[in-house]
């Protein structure tokens, strides 16, 4: 929030902040955008991904404060922690959970295979530590005399209706997928 006010207010003065430095200014600028670029195609955005350019933006304010900026910079560097604050809170509050399976996984029996029926998230393969699989095939199902099964409720509904499975729903999650705890009634 500090670099973009201190960008817009030194705007007509960057060449006497890049004198000696040519080039720093839009080499920072780059390096600060890279890591925010390169994770936004990420399939899931995880907080820490913005970390390779703090140094960036610290190197950045240091170069544009001067001591007339004084005033005003102690003043939003009282509120933006503030502010970060209560941004913390509500991530904390489920919100961050609308779009991660990490309560999903929180649920699953560790002894369990698991298997997704339709498409596998990133949030389902870093939280599961790699072990839940997308199911290509359901002919594997019978051979197991327990899993679980994550998915769209249409998805796994349609799957459980067309191979006869039995199958119980554990939970409901803000992600919009489901998991059901499934036994084999008639396998092994």
């Amino acid at each position: 929030m500090i670099l973009p006010v201190l960008i817009w207010k030194k705007r007509t003065q960057k060449h006497d902040i890049e004198k000696g430095h040519t080039g720093l200014f839009s080499f920072l600028i780059f390096w600060l955008l890279s890591p925010l670029l390169l994770f936004t195609l990420s399939g899931n955005i995880l907080p820490a991904y913005v970390l390779p350019g703090v140094p960036a933006i610290g190197v950045l304010i240091a170069m544009l404060v001067t001591q007339k900026d004084f005033k005003w910079l102690w003043g939003a560097s009282a509120l933006i922690p503030v502010m970060l604050m209560i941004a913390l809170l509500v991530l904390n509050m489920g919100k961050a959970d609308s779009r991660s399976d990490r309560i999903i996984f929180e649920k699953t029996l560790p002894e369990l295979p698991v298997f997704y029926v339709g498409k596998r998230p990133f949030s389902g393969q870093f939280y599961s530590r790699g072990q839940a699989k997308l199911l290509q095939d359901a002919d594997i199902l019978p051979s197991l005399s327990q899993y679980h099964l994550i998915g769209h409720p249409e998805q796994v509904t349609a799957l459980i209706v067309q191979n006869s499975l039995s199958c119980t729903v554990d939970l409901e999650s803000q992600s919009g997928r489901s998991l059901y705890t499934c036994s084999n009634t008639h396998g092994e």
